[in-house]
């Protein structure tokens, strides 16, 4: 079994077709902590079509995903993908990288590491040593503590935090020594779930009639999507046979090529790439 790393090249929408409040179409959630989710049917069939597409062997691609009718399992299974870190607005810096205790203890005990999880207290967030462009200077905020991190309309305090860095330096491995670990930021479990829930993008679209390609006036709807640079994991698992030739990863989309998953791909939503991790 493989862990992979899946990154959000755009804003990735992969619904679960009922309206919640006043979005008429929300993104997939876990039901027992309402983190967005892809699940690996969607996956599955994402990476399906763009074996297709690519012109890869069909007996290859049969063998892999399995037959066209069903009839017979593929060699390969797609996990779901678990939500690891998620971009959040910042004043200062730009954005930050949230994760929370649980998301980290999740992706540690799928992928085997024994790194040492942070724990922030409910009022402070946690940063690397090296995060000073995200930290808000102020006075007066508590022992420890060199300023906030502003995120959306919210404020914490912040300590600095060497597992942060030890995490940093972990995730590294995945998606590469150029990706923006200094704004990872480790936050209480609520205030993370609030974030999933909350702090991701909706547009207003206008409906096109599908016999006409015209739009269709007075007609609008609101869809939400995962934010650009989310981050999820997921476990791939192949069970080839002794002797087996086949290398799944002839048929797969490339580790770090994009591919599309999910709904909006005509305007450009639904741009992902995995990473697998370096040794």
């Amino acid at each position: 079994m493989t862990t992979l790393l899946l990154q959000a090249i755009t804003p990735v929408h992969v619904g679960d077709g009922t309206a919640v409040g006043s979005v008429d179409r929300p993104i997939l959630r876990e039901r027992h902590t309402g983190w967005s989710t892809l699940p690996g049917s969607s996956l599955k069939g994402a990476a399906r079509a763009w074996a297709e597409r690519a012109d890869r062997d069909a007996d290859a691609i049969a063998r892999i995903f399995g037959p066209d009718d069903s009839s017979a399992a593929g060699l390969v299974r797609f996990g779901p993908a678990v939500l690891l870190l998620a971009p959040v607005r910042a004043a200062k810096g730009g954005f930050l990288l949230l994760t929370c205790p649980l998301a980290l203890a999740r992706f540690a005990r799928a992928a085997g590491l024994e790194a040492a999880v942070p724990t922030p207290g409910p009022d402070v967030a946690l940063l690397a040593g090296k995060s000073a462009d995200c930290v808000v200077p102020t006075r007066g905020v508590g022992d420890h503590v060199e300023g906030v991190v502003i995120l959306e309309d919210l404020a914490w305090p912040v300590r600095r935090d060497e597992a942060v860095g030890d995490w940093a330096a972990l995730l590294r491995q995945w998606l590469g020594d150029d990706a923006p670990m200094e704004h990872l930021c480790v936050v209480a479990d609520d205030v993370f779930a609030h974030a999933a829930r909350a702090w991701c993008g909706v547009r207003t679209r206008a409906a096109v009639d599908p016999t006409t390609g015209v739009v269709e006036e007075g007609k609008l709807f609101t869809i939400e999507a995962a934010n650009p640079d989310t981050v999820w994991w997921c476990d791939l698992s192949m069970s080839l046979r002794l002797g087996d030739d086949l290398d799944p990863w002839s048929v797969l989309p490339p580790v770090g090529q994009a591919w599309t998953v999910g709904g909006g791909a005509t305007y450009g939503q639904g741009r992902i790439c995995w990473h697998r991790r370096q040794a």
